[in-house]
């Protein structure tokens, strides 16, 4: 195997780990979880994705103004949880909100969308990779 590809094997062996110690977390305790844990997977997870799971953020966002900036910033590797937080508290001091209400709204929004999210994408992943 050659080295690129024998990285790619290692990183995504590790990001399969990962996803194991990070789910039953998931599971009972969204209180408990490390906004690290979640960024961190996150990050990888939309490193490894193919075009489709682009495509299918981007009709997410479908009508924001920011929407290809967000995705080129996405496929640049800029971390995606910054990026859809920063775009969504963006979204929402442009409304004039004060920045409390901000920070609970990115409270809100990690827990209504980001960890549901990662759980998803996490489950998809771990199904379409049991070999690893």
């Amino acid at each position: 195997m050659d080295k690129p590809l024998a990285d790619s094997a290692g990183r995504l062996r590790r990001v399969h780990q990962r996803l194991h110690d990070i789910l039953p977390r998931l599971e009972g305790a969204r209180n408990k979880i490390r906004p690290a844990d979640c960024e961190e997977v996150i990050f990888e997870l939309f490193r490894i994705e193919n075009a489709v799971f682009y495509d299918d953020l981007c009709k997410q966002y479908a009508g924001r103004k920011d929407e290809t900036a967000m995705l080129r910033a996405l496929r640049e590797g800029l971390n995606p949880l910054k990026v859809m937080v920063l775009a969504f508290l963006d979204d929402k001091r442009a409304n004039g909100r004060p920045l409390a209400d901000e920070l609970r709204l990115r409270i809100k929004l990690e827990e209504d969308y980001l960890i549901p999210m990662l759980k998803g994408v996490a489950d998809r992943y771990l199904t379409s990779n049991k070999e690893l």
